[in-house]
């Protein structure tokens, strides 16, 4: 379900105000938070995720991982994991179900799309890395240097999660398209027609809130894609950059928080 008809799903249904629900589903956060007392707060979430990947335990690492992020984007330590499971016993057998199970328990503990088989090994490989690490430790790193603000990017795209941030905050988002780190083979496999209904429908969402200053259709079709399991996208106050980027391995800047203008992102 793409982000458009999400909203047009949650309209009708009432807000119900309480004091200690700090975070609700109004400015689509990755998870509510209620707090419990004057220095504890609960992350809630639960997520839904359809397999991306041939092999189970690679899938049920993938997706607990996916999971995970948005406690990790609410600056949240996991506690507890539920599994849920829709699972065709008819159709695949049970030990299938044990692999997939598997893979998600190890990524709990650690806690503590592919292009339909197109992909050269190495890249598909790189990419599966990618989504099965944990965000923990931007998670951490954005606590240390007091950020106040953060998402993990995944279903609604890169662009579609920073429109979010932007919306609920008042404010524009500047991103620098160069800036964007970009796996190997990705716009060759945009460029051979892998593109995803996903992707689409984020565009149609964010069609009147991007503002495209340069950017090849094929840059579009990157930044408006759904990420599996993706990384945290962190604002910091401009002080404290370079001490969050010493923090975390492989973090880059990829643009700037402005005041709100005519557009919720600009890409330049």
């Amino acid at each position: 379900m793409g982000p458009g008809d999400l909203s047009r799903a949650l309209a009708a249904l009432p807000e119900k105000s309480d004091p200690r629900l700090l975070v609700g589903r109004e400015t689509f956060d990755d998870a509510g938070v209620f707090r419990m007392s004057d220095d504890l707060a609960l992350v809630q979430t639960v997520d839904f995720f359809a397999p991306i990947v041939d092999d189970p335990f690679d899938f049920g690492q993938v997706a607990a991982a996916n999971a995970l992020s948005d406690v990790y984007a609410m600056g949240g330590q996991p506690l507890t994991a539920m599994n849920i499971v829709a699972f065709p016993t008819s159709e695949l057998p049970l030990d299938v179900l044990g692999e997939i199970l598997a893979g998600g328990q190890e990524k709990v503990h650690e806690a503590g799309a592919f292009e339909r088989g197109q992909l050269p090994a190495d890249v598909e490989r790189a990419m599966l890395d990618a989504m099965k690490t944990l965000n923990g430790t931007a998670s951490r790193a954005a606590l240390a240097v007091s950020s106040r603000c953060a998402t993990d990017i995944t279903g609604f795209g890169l662009l579609g999660h920073l429109s979010h941030i932007a919306r609920a905050s008042n404010v524009s988002v500047r991103v620098d398209l160069a800036a964007i780190p970009v796996f190997a083979g990705v716009r060759d496999a945009v460029k051979a027609g892998f593109v995803t209904d996903g992707a689409k429908r984020n565009a149609d969402y964010l069609r009147e809130l991007v503002r495209w200053s340069t950017g090849t259709e094929e840059d579009k079709a990157v930044l408006y894609d759904p990420q599996t399991s993706g990384g945290l996208a962190v604002c910091v106050s401009r002080p404290v950059v370079a001490n969050y980027l010493s923090r975390v391995a492989g973090s880059t800047v990829i643009g700037e928080v402005i005041d709100r203008g005519e557009f919720a992102i600009e890409v330049q």
